[in-house]
């Protein structure tokens, strides 16, 4: 009877009641946790001895000669489930967390390695912009200008200027291009001052007799300072830094645009 939650003298049709009620919210189509089964297992072995008149009365009698000291309390079944389900509930979300976590931490780590040498590249770049450069010369035999842009939406049309020697080819200043005399007898030379580790090219320069123009290409390296400085920041946090775990992808970002400008 303290199964289906009733009093020793409950009529058949309390019995009956009470476990169709039961048997709908603990049945293992609608309920598939393990103590869901028990119970129905229990409920079903109930009913078959309480729905008999003649089982019934066995038990009864079992009952009520029993010795008081024999008789062992049962807890209910229906706050065993949700006390289990409960702590299930809460044990699942721990390990959510923890799996969270412990993701987070992997992705710190792995970012804080890859720091160390996009911070060495990027030192790398600034030492080489000021260093002393590397200096040579060419005499320009040609040059051109290839134009973009403009049309009929009125946006302005913009150059590129090259200059060709019997050695190679340059992407030079416009204002180079322009002011270069092609025609003279005696060509100047131009002057090419590039870094000397990678051999990017800092700026060209033309005498004019005394007169030294220099036509700077490079300016100040403000991308290689902000991978420089991104890189420190991730390669010095020694523990987990939530700072750090956030901004681990601009390092690399930055490095990717810092290539595509040395290739293009």
């Amino acid at each position: 009877m303290r199964i289906l939650n009733l009093s020793s003298n409950a009529s058949s049709e309390e019995i009956r009641a009470a476990y169709r009620s039961l048997i709908k919210q603990y049945h293992p189509d609608k309920n598939s946790s393990e103590q869901a089964s028990e119970f129905t297992l229990k409920l079903n072995e109930a009913y078959d001895v309480l729905s008999d008149p003649e089982k019934k009365s066995q038990y009864d009698n079992r009952f009520y000669q029993a010795p008081a000291e024999e008789t062992i309390y049962e807890e209910d079944p229906r706050e065993v489930y949700r006390r289990e389900y409960i702590r299930q509930k809460a044990e699942t979300v721990r390990e959510a967390q923890e799996t969270e976590v412990r993701r987070q931490h992997t992705q710190f780590r792995l970012g804080r390695l890859l720091s160390f040498p996009i911070l060495a590249f990027a030192l790398l770049v600034i030492m080489d912009r000021y260093l002393p450069a590397h200096i040579s010369t060419d005499i320009p035999i040609v040059g051109w200008q290839v134009g973009s842009g403009g049309g009929r939406h009125g946006s302005t049309r913009t150059y590129t200027s090259f200059m060709k020697s019997d050695h190679a080819t340059y992407e030079v200043p416009n204002a180079l291009h322009i002011n270069y005399d092609y025609y003279a007898a005696e060509k100047e030379p131009i002057i090419i001052m590039a870094t000397p580790i990678l051999r990017t090219i800092k700026s060209y320069a033309v005498c004019n007799g005394n007169i030294k123009t220099i036509y700077p290409v490079l300016g100040t390296p403000l991308l290689p300072l902000l991978i420089l400085i991104s890189a420190a920041f991730i390669a010095s946090r020694r523990k987990f830094s939530y700072t750090a775990y956030v901004f681990r992808f601009l390092p690399p970002l930055l490095l990717a645009a810092e290539l595509v400008f040395y290739i293009f």
